[in-house]
């Protein structure tokens, strides 16, 4: 029997070239292996050749083994940090949006000494803050304008009460009365 060479005629190479990389199971002398195939290609991209990878197939059930755990334990690692960062960054905002509440709340009390942090940043609580130091000002003015307006008040009720004292003296024939 005449034995067949191991290497490609031009036709058996062009037909190799045709097929994609493929993994096949094969028996070779009672043996299971992996096996796989890939053309070999010269400087200017023709095919030179084919290239045949033999695994022992409980080797590469092994390594895939492996890798599925690898891949496993790294999913697993990112999902426990992608938590932990999720509950870092919940507090972080929790805590601060709880704060900017409770000093709304003072403010809406009448606590106008509420000590309002200068917001850092361009994010919400950032705006929120900025937002709260806006209405805080406004307040305190509205505060300011009607302690001076009650003190307005109150002198000119003095000097209508005094004007009214000093024309009821006159009045009564008092004319020793002087009206400032």
């Amino acid at each position: 029997a005449a034995r067949r060479s191991p290497l490609l005629d031009a036709a058996g190479l062009d037909a190799a070239a045709e097929l994609a990389a493929e993994l096949a199971e094969i028996e070779l002398n009672g043996a299971s292996y992996a096996a796989s195939r890939y053309v070999v290609t010269d400087h200017s991209g023709q095919p030179a050749g084919v290239l045949h990878v033999l695994v022992p197939r409980a080797h590469a059930l092994a390594e895939a083994t492996e890798l599925q755990r690898r891949v496993l334990i790294a999913a697993g690692a990112v999902l426990v940090l992608g938590l932990a960062m999720a509950v870092l960054l919940s507090g972080g905002i929790s805590r601060s949006l709880m704060a900017l509440i409770c000093k709304m709340k003072r403010l809406s009390e009448g606590d106008l000494e509420v000590e309002i942090d200068a917001p850092r940043g361009r994010g919400e609580l950032a705006q929120m803050a900025a937002g709260l130091l806006v209405f805080q000002d406004g307040l305190q003015q509205a505060d300011t304008l009607q302690r001076d307006r009650q003190e307005a008040q109150a002198r000119q009720a003095a000097m209508v009460q005094a004007l009214a004292e000093g024309l009821q003296r006159l009045a009564a024939g008092d004319v020793s009365v002087r009206i400032d």
